[in-house]
């Protein structure tokens, strides 16, 4: 069953990033991978909750100028994107992951399950490289590390 929800979460996480409501895609995904973690229904509850709040915050413009390869945009930072994360993409990447994982790593340590969090920040970390280095015909490299991001996110609890 987890490998399931492991592939479930692929499907949630561009869901969030790209259909709304966004907000219920985002607790749907959390549910999801706090279900892989966790056994009691108030913390899976609870740390979906935890994982619907980190994955509000807006990306920047760090995963197109990754994918894109070309420097970040300017004009309209996010408000967490200050000195060089303004300018660094993979640095501004490595921040949004830990904001991400940040809420599911505080509730952790009441309820258990801090293997969502880093899972969360190192899946990050694996998917947009990986998803710019992979061949494509039809997928498009954002829509792809979405996906790849949240099965990664899936399978690394289900190993945990």
């Amino acid at each position: 069953m987890s490998i399931l929800f492991a592939i479930a979460c692929g499907g949630f996480d561009w869901l969030r990033g790209n259909k709304d409501p966004k907000a219920v895609f985002m607790l749907l995904y959390g549910l999801c991978v706090s279900a892989i973690a966790l056994n009691d229904p108030t913390s899976i509850f609870i740390m979906g909750v935890c994982f619907a709040i980190g994955s509000a915050p807006g990306w920047s413009d760090a995963y197109g100028a990754i994918i894109h390869d070309r420097p970040m945009s300017q004009d309209r930072p996010l408000w967490w994107c200050i000195g060089p994360l303004r300018t660094n993409a993979y640095a501004s990447q490595a921040v949004r992951a830990l904001i991400w994982a940040f809420p599911c790593l505080i509730a952790s340590i009441f309820i258990g399950g801090a293997e969502v969090g880093l899972s969360i920040a190192l899946a990050h970390l694996i998917s947009l490289p990986l998803a710019v280095r992979i061949p494509q015909d039809k997928l498009h490299p954002w829509k792809l590390s979405e996906i790849l991001r949240g099965v990664i996110v899936g399978l690394l609890v289900t190993l945990a």
